[in-house]
C-alpha cells in the first residue's frame, strides 16, 4: 500500500510561490527524508499534505493521495476526520504542542476518543498501550503527570504515542530531534525506524542531516520550493549528484577542520569597536566555585540540578557545555547570566561576585525572545540604551551592528515574524553585541537552524570572538558543533561535571563512560564518494 502519492504540488501565497510541481512517494513501511534550507518550503508542503496551509494559501495538485485516498476534494471536515486517523503529526515543539494545563492522560484520552469508542477503564489500558510502545518508563506514573514535569525526550515521545493513537497509516514528522541531547536523539530515531518497520509510511523532515542518514529510506533535497535531487540515502548523501545538496553537506561542521570557516558570509566586525572596560588581569570572566542548585518539585521532594560545579571561562576562549537532557546544561548558564542564584557555592563574573553586567545570552529561539511587537530597529535601541549609549548615536550604533552580523540596514524596521530563522538569530547575536560584553553564553544558538544557517551563526560567533576577544560558554547537544567552536569542553551529568579539558582531548578520547556514550550515540553520515567532497 502507499501511504502518501502527491504529484505537481503547488503552494502559493499573495505574492509567493512557496512550493512548485513538487511530487513525492511514501510506500507503507518506508521514510522519506525531505531536507532544505530555511525558507526551502519544507514545512509548507508538509502542512499541505496535512491539510493545514494557512487560509489565505491555494494549494493545488494533479494528485494527493493519503492511505490510497484522494485528498484534493476533502472539506476542512473530511481533513479533521483524517488527521490521527490516516494521517499523523508529530510537531517540533512537543512543550509548545502540548497543553500545560492538562495531564498526559488527558491528552492520550482525547486523542483515543476521536477515533475509537473505549470505556474509561479501556482508555487507561490503551494510553498506558500507547506510551509503553514509544518507550515511556513507568507509563501508568506518567499519566498523571504534566508536560513540563517530563524530560525534553519524554515530551516528544509522548507527542509520537499521540499521533498514534489512532494509527494512522501516514505519520509527518517535522523536526522531531530538534534540541535532543545525542542518546535522547539516538532512542527516538531507533523509536521512528521501528515505526516504520511496523508498516507506517513516515515522512521526516530534518535539518539534520547525520540523523537523516540513520532513519530515511530515501531523500529529498528541497530549493526554493522545488526538488532539486531524490534518491536513495546512500546515494544522495554518499555521492550527491546536485550542487546544493553537496553545499548542503559541504557546511557539515565534521567536514571541516576545528575553528575553520563554514560558510562565505561577509561580517563587516571592524565598523563596531567595542567600548567595555577589559576584564582584570589574568582574571577569568566567570569563575562558578562549589556551585550548586536545588529546586522544589510538586511533590515536595528536592530535584538537585547542580551539586558542587567548579568551572571558569577564560577571557577569549570557547568553552563548550555538553551532557544529556536534564543534566544541569541550562541551569548553569542561569547562575552564570544571573537569572538564578546558587543554593551553595559561588558564581563570580569579570572578577566581581554578583554581578551581571558584561554577560549576554544567545538562546536556542530567538522569535520566542523577542518582543513581536518590536522592530528590530527597537530591540537594539533598547539593547544600546542598557548599554549606556546615548540616544542620538544608537540609530549609527544599530546599523553599524546589522553590518557586523552580515545584515542590510533595510531589516531595522522588520519585526521577527517578517525575518527568517537564521536572519533572527543574526539579529539575537546583534542584541547580545550591542551592550559590548565581555562574555556571550549561546544556550542552543544553532540547534534549530539548518546547516548552512547554522555554519553562518557558527562563522559569526567565531568571528567575534577573534575581533574583540570576547569570551563564549557554548551550551550545545550537537557534539560536531562543540568540537567545531571550542577551546576546552566541559561535560555535565546529573549536575556534576564528570569531565573538563581541552576540546580535543575531551571527544577525541574521553576518559569518563558518559562522554563515550554521548560520542557513541552520534550520527553520522555517510562517507562521501570520491570527487564528491
Amino acid at each position: 500500500m502507499t501511504a502518501l502519492e502527491v504529484a505537481d504540488l503547488s503552494v502559493t501565497f499573495p505574492g509567493l510561490h512557496a512550493v512548485r510541481g513538487v511530487s513525492l512517494r511514501v510506500a507503507a513501511g518506508e521514510c522519506l527524508a525531505l531536507v532544505g534550507e530555511s525558507g526551502s518550503g519544507k514545512s509548507v508542503t508538509a502542512r499541505a499534505l496535512l491539510g493545514l496551509a494557512q487560509r489565505q494559501a491555494r494549494v493545488s495538485a494533479t494528485r494527493l493521495e493519503i492511505a490510497g485516498r484522494d485528498a484534493r476534494a476533502w472539506t476542512r471536515r473530511d481533513w479533521r476526520r483524517a488527521r490521527g486517523r490516516l494521517v499523523g503529526f508529530v510537531q517540533q515543539d512537543a512543550l509548545g504542542a502540548l497543553d500545560p494545563l492538562r495531564r498526559i492522560g488527558q491528552e492520550l484520552a482525547e486523542a483515543l476518543r476521536l477515533h475509537h469508542r473505549l470505556t474509561p477503564a479501556r482508555l487507561c489500558r490503551r494510553s498506558v498501550e500507547l506510551l509503553e510502545s514509544v518507550g515511556v518508563p513507568d507509563p501508568a506514573r506518567r499519566l498523571d503527570q504534566y508536560p513540563h514535569e517530563l524530560s525534553g525526550g519524554l515530551r516528544q515521545r509522548v507527542l509520537i504515542a499521540t499521533a498514534l493513537a489512532g494509527r494512522p497509516a501516514f505519520l509527518v514528522a517535522d523536526e522531531p530531534t530538534t534540541a535532543l541531547d545525542t542518546t535522547v536523539q539516538r532512542q527516538l530515531l531507533a523509536l521512528l525506524r521501528e515505526i516504520t518497520e511496523a508498516g507506517t509510511g513516515v515522512l521526516l523532515i530534518s535539518h539534520d542531516l547525520a540523523a537523516v542518514g540513520a532513519v530515511a529510506d530515501r531523500v529529498a533535497v528541497l530549493r526554493d520550493g522545488r526538488i532539486v535531487e531524490q534518491g536513495p540515502t546512500r546515494q544522495v548523501l554518499g555521492a550527491p549528484a546536485h550542487e546544493y545538496t553537496r553545499a548542503l553537506l559541504a557546511a557539515v561542521p565534521s567536514a571541516h577542520a576545528p575553528g575553520s570557516r563554514l560558510s562565505t558570509a561577509v561580517f563587516d566586525l571592524a565598523r563596531v569597536s567595542p567600548s567595555r572596560p577589559p576584564a582584570g588581569s589574568g582574571e577569568p570572566l566567570v569563575r562558578l566555585s562549589g556551585a550548586g542548585k536545588v529546586f522544589a518539585r510538586p511533590d515536595g521532594t528536592e530535584l538537585v540540578a547542580l551539586a558542587g560545579v567548579d568551572l571558569t571561562v577564560p577571557a577569549g576562549a570557547v568553552v563548550g557545555v555538553v551532557g544529556g537532557s536534564g543534566s544541569g546544561k541550562s541551569t548553569l548558564a542561569r547562575l552564570i547570566l544571573g537569572l538564578d542564584t546558587p543554593d551553595q557555592g559561588s558564581v563570580q563574573r569579570c572578577g566581581h561576585a554578583d554581578r551581571r553586567a558584561g554577560v549576554q545570552a544567545v538562546f536556542q529561539d530567538p522569535l520566542g525572545s523577542f518582543d513581536p511587537r518590536y522592530t528590530v530597529r527597537r530591540v537594539l535601541a533598547e539593547a544600546l540604551a542598557a548599554g549606556g549609549v546615548p540616544r542620538r548615536q544608537r540609530p549609527a550604533h544599530a546599523r553599524e551592528l546589522l553590518a557586523a552580523v552580515g545584515l542590510a540596514a533595510s531589516v531595522l524596521d522588520r519585526r521577527p515574524l517578517d525575518l527568517s530563522g537564521g536572519q533572527r538569530q543574526r539579529v539575537a547575536v546583534a542584541r547580545a553585541l550591542a551592550p559590548a560584553p565581555a562574555l556571550l553564553v549561546c544556550d542552543e544558538a544553532v540547534s534549530a537552524l539548518d546547516v548552512s544557517v547554522q555554519a553562518q551563526i557558527v562563522d559569526l560567533l567565531l568571528e567575534v570572538r577573534r575581533a574583540w576577544g570576547l569570551g563564549v560558554l557554548f551550551i550545545s547537544h550537537d557534539l560536531g558543533v562543540v568540537r567545531h567552536v571550542s577551546d576546552h569542553v566541559v561535560v555535565v551529568h546529573a549536575g556534576r561535571v564528570v569531565e573538563a579539558g581541552p576540546a580535543e582531548q575531551v571527544l577525541g578520547a574521553p576518559a569518563h563512560e558518559h562522554t563515550r556514550q554521548l560520542l557513541a550515540a552520534v550520527p553520522r553520515l555517510p562517507a562521501l564518494q570520491a570527487g564528491q567532497a
